[in-house]
């Protein structure tokens, strides 16, 4: 399972281009899936929380002023970007909200 992870990691922007790159070439495969958007998220949010340590909320705990601010600085210049290349490129409608999410959802696995 370790080298599985591995190699995910060691080439995950490959996988992001090609499922991205599906996505584009085939989007009633994304229509079909639309009923998973909120588990899959959900999910998303779980495995990701997964990667806190306690020393590192402890830390938040102690200066929550700070942590509002770099909430702001980063959640706020980031979903504003996604929704605009949202607006941009796909208009409105499920590919600008995606692309929205996208924008804010990349900016927590970041982090």
């Amino acid at each position: 399972m370790g080298r599985f992870i591995y190699f995910v990691e060691a080439h995950l922007v490959w996988f992001v281009i090609v499922v991205a790159g599906g996505g584009l070439l085939f989007p009633a495969t994304g229509i079909m899936l639309k009923f998973a958007i909120g588990p899959l998220l959900a999910l998303l949010m779980l495995i990701i929380s997964l990667t806190f340590d306690a020393h590192a909320v402890r830390i938040v705990f102690r200066k929550p002023s700070r942590q509002l601010l770099a909430l702001g600085l980063v959640y706020g210049p980031m979903s504003i970007a996604g929704w605009l290349t949202g607006r941009l490129f796909f208009g409105s409608g499920p590919l600008a909200a995606g692309q929205t999410l996208l924008g804010t959802l990349g900016e927590v696995s970041a982090l």
